[in-house]
């Protein structure tokens, strides 16, 4: 499938490397150049019900834990992830490179379609 036929129109904001990495080792004690997160975009829907803030990978599988509880970021070999808190991501993404939702998630097959669609619908309030 191409991106191109996608619905457009959801921001979503590439964490830098550097700043992921940095979040992740303040919150964790770990040293920032052995954590190997995999590419972070973080979704901003505004003011609302329900979380205002998910985080995705190429594969589209949107996270959105409430503001009490971390996000989940999975580390590059999608073995395991790093819990942190939504607002040291959020100021990790502060500045970061904006790309359209539909360009974020890989297009191959039902399963990266259904997961862009479900994110997409997520990040739109719609059921």
């Amino acid at each position: 499938m191409d991106t191109s036929t996608r619905t457009r129109g959801i921001t979503a904001t590439l964490i830098p490397d550097h700043a992921l990495r940095t979040a992740i080792g303040a919150h964790l004690g770990l040293d920032a150049d052995k954590i190997q997160p995999e590419q972070t975009w973080l979704i901003d829907r505004g003011e609302g019900d329900g979380p205002r803030y998910a985080i995705t990978g190429t594969e589209g599988v949107g996270h959105a834990p409430t503001d009490a509880d971390p996000f989940e970021v999975c580390t590059v070999y999608l073995d395991g992830f790093y819990r942190v808190p939504v607002a040291a991501l959020v100021a990790a993404a502060d500045g970061g490179e904006t790309w359209d939702l539909a360009d974020v998630v890989r297009s191959f097959g039902a399963r990266l379609e259904g997961n862009f669609r479900s994110l997409h619908r997520w990040a739109l309030r719609q059921p």
